[in-house]
């Protein structure tokens, strides 16, 4: 039985953030985020890492941020990122 790992970009506010290009690191799967900033991964149980990109936290950019998803079969794991466009 698969797993869910729904990842969710937010901006200053709490407002969604459409557009942000997530990774599934071991998959090779990436996805943009839609109009609520969420993307859904399906996969089997197992240890993941969730890429995301050009997220802005103050500071230098980076390239890219990474975060660890942990999925057990049945269950969702959620991974919740935020991005601060004004903050350059």
């Amino acid at each position: 039985m698969n797993g869910v790992i729904v990842v969710t970009v937010t901006q200053t506010g709490n407002k969604p953030e459409a557009g942000k290009q997530i990774e599934l690191v071991e998959k090779r799967d990436t996805m943009v985020t839609d109009i609520t900033g969420q993307v859904v991964f399906v996969v089997a149980p197992g240890t993941y890492t969730v890429r995301a990109y050009g997220l802005n936290h103050g500071g230098p950019v980076l390239p890219f941020n990474d975060s660890t998803a942990v999925v057990k079969a049945g269950d969702t794991t959620r991974i919740s990122l935020w991005d601060c466009p004004l903050c350059m």
